[in-house]
């Protein structure tokens, strides 16, 4: 078998039962004595505990090169959530909430265990596109987390700019602790079947909780389940695993990485899955360009482009390379830019059909590539005078249609596709959650998830 690479990362997150700190500390041990690298995502109240109940072993051992820390909110299920207190925000509102509530716990996180904070990950389902624009603010470089619904379900992704391992519905594994005996059995069943299926460029999405280990349910849903808020004096604890039942529990996963190293599983860091993968070339010619018109031209594809692994774009770079190349035709070669999603809805609406002369078109694309090569973002409207507004989706089917047909009036009606149409609802992929309250749905945040799928685009492993 090839060599497969596994990242695995944990969500270090239960700040009630003190057991979870013991099965924090012999985890790390697991993984220190065969020098495999991990991601460890704490919440901010869980640093806070560690630091007050004197775990200074811990925070020694996280302080160690091999581990790479994540930030996992700060209160995890503390009502209202992530996803709760950002449900009806826009995108502006969102990101500047999120910044308010949760840096206090990202400053923590870095001051104790001192060292860049490398991704974040969502805590539970309590997903918000919001974040990718908090993570800019706060200089983190990658998303990392299992059940989110935006990414693609085998291959790393760059979302709104940045590294993102979120998706991997089918490259995720994990270690079922609470099964014993049988959970190792499944989790090599696990890796073996993702070894034989996953598709050649493919990176194993590993994840855990150190409570799986301690606990015999959910710590947050014995305290925070439909919205509930219990009181920090009146948390419910446990119920624990007998000691001497973690400890051999915490023996199984130790023979399960001896076992995935010895069958040819490669353990990465984040930072070396940086570096093993990539979107292709970041200058096309004429030809590549008009491949992509050809892709775009029908107004049925989904806007994304990556036919192989020489050429990954998204969505708003196609919108730009094609405008581009209309207003230029004698440019080469066009350079591949980082463009920004739209961050108001209205670009989600298509509006009506319309018979566009050729010449308006290419003034239309002359005007959207300058603003973006300005802004570095696709503008959620295009609107002159003397012509009705064009969303982006339907500005792009025009354009490629002219490309592909230039002598004769482009119609920017029959448009049937809108990057993120696959995001039919918030729950797709990863189901309800049950600490979110009764009333939740993220219907809002699913529209602005939409949006951010202009900004997708697929990477791939270099050498494969």
């Amino acid at each position: 078998m090839p060599c497969l690479p596994i990242l695995f990362w944990w969500d270090t997150e239960d700040f009630i039962n003190p057991e979870s700190d013991d099965a924090l500390h012999l985890l790390l041990l697991e993984h220190k004595k065969r020098g495999i690298p991990g991601v460890f995502k704490m919440v901010g109240r869980k640093t806070r505990v560690l630091l007050e109940r004197h775990r200074h072993d811990i925070v020694e051992l996280l302080e160690d090169d091999l581990f790479e820390i994540g930030y996992h909110t700060d209160g995890h299920s503390v009502h209202p959530t992530i996803a709760e207190y950002t449900e009806h925000c826009d995108w502006q509102t969102g990101v500047s909430e999120i910044l308010r509530r949760e840096s206090e716990g990202l400053d923590i996180t870095r001051e104790a265990f001192g060292k860049e904070v490398l991704c974040y990950g969502q805590p539970g389902a309590s997903y918000t596109p919001f974040v990718y624009g908090a993570m800019k603010v706060w200089g983190i470089p990658a998303y990392l987390g299992n059940a989110v619904y935006l990414g693609d379900p085998c291959l790393p992704s760059q979302i709104g700019g940045l590294f993102s391992l979120a998706g991997l519905h089918s490259a995720h594994a994990g270690f079922p602790a609470r099964l014993g005996d049988e959970g190792l059995a499944r989790a090599k069943a696990r890796l073996e079947k993702l070894a034989d299926s996953l598709p050649r460029g493919s990176l194993v999405s590993h994840g855990n909780h150190p409570n799986e280990w301690s606990l015999e349910t959910w710590w947050d849903e014995m305290n925070f389940v439909k919205g509930n808020c219990t009181p920090p004096e009146k948390y419910v604890t446990g119920p624990a695993v007998a000691k001497a039942e973690m400890h051999r529990r915490i023996g199984l996963f130790g023979e399960y990485l001896d076992w995935l190293t010895a069958k040819g599983f490669c353990p990465v860091s984040l930072r070396q899955a940086f570096s093993l993968v990539d979107c292709g070339k970041g200058r096309l010619d004429r030809d590549d360009v008009m491949a992509v018109a050809r892709k775009w031209a029908p107004g049925d594809a989904d806007g994304y482009y990556d036919p192989d692994r020489r050429i990954s774009l998204s969505a708003a770079q196609c919108v730009h390379l094609l405008a581009r190349a209309l207003a230029h035709p004698d440019a080469r070669p066009f350079s591949v830019l980082p463009v920004e999603a739209p961050v108001y809805l209205e670009a989600l609406e298509t509006g009506q059909a319309e018979a566009l002369p050729p010449a308006r078109i290419a003034e239309l694309a002359a005007m959207v590539a300058d603003r973006i090569e300005k802004t570095g973002m696709l503008p959620s409207r295009i609107q002159t005078p003397g012509l009705p507004a064009l969303s982006p989706a339907r500005l792009g089917v025009a354009v490629a249609r002219q490309l592909c047909l230039p002598d004769a009036p482009a119609t920017v009606g029959s448009l049937r596709f809108q990057p993120g149409e696959e995001v039919k609802t918030y729950g797709k992929n990863v189901g309800p959650w049950s600490i979110h309250r009764p009333d939740f749905t993220g219907e809002n945040l699913r529209r602005y998830t939409q949006l951010l799928a202009w900004s997708f685009r697929r990477m791939f492993l270099k050498d494969a």
